[in-house]
């Protein structure tokens, strides 16, 4: 750690051009695998190296990981200088921005929570109607939607609700500080308050989140926009492709600069991904250029049913492990080359569409004594921690010693996140409480543990393993279609490409001839998007022939003549 400032060695002509155009607008198009992160480093460091003041330097990350990593590897850089930069999520800062602005005693609520208010309101059995209002709701919030008539009654007791019991949604987080900035003109001490504000992940932006972007960067200030419009899958969401689409429209005069070499794929990954996203319209268009060896095929796997996904996936495992027991099922006679064995579990990732495609993949690693983890489940182990301590005698802002005891004692030894705390008063707690509670699924993936990781395709982004499987590479599943609702078929096909690009070494696509889908067996055909794939990519692999006959006289027998 040198704490001296500069731009580290090692960058290549795009990243440093990204790096030292510190003055205006500047669009940074970071494909997968592009150095995006060294980038944004070295950026904050050249900032303050060219005296601008770290206080004033505002990064924006799309999830609390990213942020950390950034810090981290700044502080190897530049120093301490690097804890008077503002790294982190905007939601983060909009708590921050709250609490100086006066806001005291108020609790953020889970989504789960959220659910329950409006579930109580509604007075309606099931959770779908109230999973329509909140997402309604949080439209509403972030500036997608308008407010109307049809929403009115409820959205307003909702409100009443938050406010009696002193609590905020996630959405509170950008609608109140977006207040808050915009009606302070001349007092409020966020406004304008950076010069420099670098926004990784800016396609994945809302509307509300614009705004208060363009309201905390003061006049003559510099935005720098990192991101990707091919990796853009946060829709659903309220997230606005446009927003980076139009980055050169919005901002005058705004400066353009590609980072086009994917430093992490194998060659074959890097362009047969390339060659899927080009079908998408809605994009600006790049070219990547593989900087690694030409790397194995990918292989698209095909499988009787779900029960032998598994099977496939543990067996591989096993075999570039070093294992045998599961492989032999399916591949007698394998043996093992030498660039196989430097694998550790770690380097292992398992990706679906959805969460209800995880237990029979579970199932097969926990018979297999594999060591794996299902990311997210433990941030969910966690918030039920703090519901039972919120819900316990006493209430929620009695934070007498007990409750404190408890606090440390049960979530302390389970963080993979440290406070910074030291829980001297109640409104510490409090605030260790709310930035807890800004901890996403996503954070709990830590990547010194060494078991292969499970977890959806939305989770994966911003990550890489050496090598992937991408299971449920099915029409319906991927592209996801199945409760019959209108499909945004680009959106899908960005997300098969951010999977795809997980892969560093080897991807392999996996999808079944059926599959159980809510409760019944179906007919399943391979991915539209496979057919995207140039054949020179690719190579078939059908490991379960003997299995897909025995499944085919099995089903004859239960359902045939």
């Amino acid at each position: 750690m040198n704490g001296k400032g500069g731009i580290s060695g090692g960058l290549d002509t795009n990243q440093r051009e990204a790096v030292e155009a510190i003055d205006g607008p500047l669009l940074v198009v970071s494909g997968p695998g592009a150095g995006k992160t060294t980038t944004v480093v070295n950026r904050i460091a050249h900032l303050i190296d060219q005296g601008i003041k770290p206080e004033n330097i505002c990064a924006l990350t799309f999830t609390n990981r990213a942020g950390r990593e950034i810090r981290e590897r700044a502080y190897s850089i530049i120093g301490d200088r690097v804890n008077r930069v503002f790294i982190g999520t905007i939601h983060l800062l909009g708590l921050r921005i709250l609490k100086d602005s006066g806001y005291r005693d108020f609790l953020l609520i889970d989504r789960e929570k959220q659910l329950s208010i409006i579930g109580s309101l509604v007075k309606k059995d099931g959770n779908r109607e109230a999973e329509k209002i909140l997402e309604a709701i949080s439209r509403i919030k972030n500036h997608t939607d308008v407010l109307n008539e049809g929403i009115r009654g409820i959205y307003d007791t909702y409100e009443s609700y938050l406010f009696r019991e002193k609590f905020l949604d996630f959405d509170d987080l950008i609608k109140k500080p977006l207040e808050i900035v915009e009606s302070d003109r001349s007092s409020n001490p966020y406004r304008g308050k950076f010069s420099h504000i670098i926004v990784d992940e800016y396609q994945d932006i809302n509307y509300g989140q614009y705004r208060l972007i363009r309201l905390l960067l003061n006049n003559g200030g510099s935005i720098c926009a990192v991101g990707d419009s091919d990796q853009a899958i946060y829709t659903f969401r309220g997230a606005d492709i446009e927003n980076f689409l139009n980055f050169e429209k919005d901002f005058k005069g705004a400066r353009k600069v590609t980072l086009s070499f994917n430093y992490r794929s194998t060659g074959r990954i890097v362009y047969a991904s390339s060659k899927v996203i080009e079908n998408n319209r809605r994009r600006i268009e790049k070219r990547l250029e593989g900087k690694r060896e030409e790397g194995e095929r990918i292989k698209v796997v095909s499988v009787p049913d779900e029960r032998y996904e598994g099977l496939f996936i543990v067996g591989e495992i096993e075999h570039l492990i070093g294992g045998t027991s599961h492989y032999n099922l399916y591949r007698k006679g394998a043996t093992i080359s030498e660039n196989e064995k430097n694998y550790t579990f770690s380097d292992f990732a398992v990706l679906y569409r959805t969460n209800a495609q995880v237990s029979a993949i579970e199932g097969a690693f926990t018979t297999s004594g594999i060591p794996y983890r299902v990311i997210g489940r433990e941030n969910s182990q966690k918030k039920k921690i703090i519901k039972e301590i919120l819900s316990s005698p006493g209430g929620k802002y009695s934070f007498d010693e007990g409750c404190l005891n408890t606090i440390l004692d049960r979530m302390i030894p389970v963080f993979t996140y440290r406070p910074h705390y030291t829980f001297q008063s109640r409104e510490e707690i409090i605030d260790f409480i709310n930035e807890f509670c800004l901890l996403s699924p996503a954070d709990d993936y830590d990547r010194e543990v060494d078991a292969v990781s499970l977890m959806t395709i939305h989770m994966a982004k911003g990550l890489e393993f050496k090598v992937v499987f991408l299971v449920g590479v099915e029409d319906g599943i991927i592209p996801f279609s199945l409760k019959g609702e209108s499909v945004d078929m680009e959106e899908e096909r960005r997300l098969f490409y951010v999977g795809m690009t997980r892969a560093a070494d080897r991807l392999y696509l996996i999808h079944s001839d059926r599959r159980v889908i809510y409760g019944k067996l179906r007919d399943m055909s391979r991915s539209r998007f496979i057919s995207e794939i140039p054949d020179e990519f690719v190579e078939r692999v059908f490991p379960f022939e003997k299995g897909r006959k025995r499944q085919k006289n099995r089903q004859m027998s239960l359902f045939g003549d």
